[in-house]
């Protein structure tokens, strides 16, 4: 590589990492716009409820990639991972979808349910306890409160921890 060559990259390099760090996505340095990012949702969604999972699956991929802001594409990906099973992929992308949007209680409590059914009983109740505090008291958020609070009792009579503190005076 001559100097040229390397001076060429290192600026690339640089331009990179500003526009990453000014909160730029790959899909807007590649110039995909927010229409063909929200389609691209729509048929994601669509595959979904067809349950084409690993259809969903690739295609709320693509969005995360293209677009690591946006917790809806993280929530998706979660979901379509957790009708597939995928339950540990699945709570990779609930914590991220959480991490981007920690006032939305959804991704917490379906984490919950992934985590109930790996037996990661301390991880699930401190997942559900989250959900929970972003429900607050939230009359939209019913349901979902409801749903972490019954997740909830069953994670801590399923613990072991929590099971051996009946006892306990």
């Amino acid at each position: 590589m001559t100097a040229t060559n390397e001076n060429e990259v290192l600026e690339r390099v640089e331009n990179l990492v500003k526009h990453f760090s000014e909160g730029g996505t790959l899909g807007t340095m590649l110039q995909i716009g927010d229409e063909e990012l929200e389609a691209i949702y729509a048929v994601a969604y669509s595959q979904y409820n067809a349950r084409k999972y690993d259809k969903a699956i690739d295609l709320f991929k693509f969005l995360c990639l293209y677009d690591h802001n946006e917790a809806r594409w993280f929530y998706g990906l979660g979901v379509a991972q957790q009708a597939k099973r995928e339950y540990a992929a699945a709570v990779n992308s609930y914590a991220v979808a959480t991490l981007l949007d920690v006032d939305d209680p959804r991704p917490q409590t379906q984490a919950g349910y992934c985590l109930l059914a790996l037996e990661r009983w301390q991880e699930a109740q401190s997942a559900l306890e989250g959900a929970l505090m972003a429900c607050g008291q939230q009359a939209e958020f019913a349901d979902i409160r409801r749903q972490a609070e019954a997740l909830l009792t069953n994670a801590k009579a399923k613990n072991p921890a929590e099971t051996g503190k009946k006892g306990e005076k």
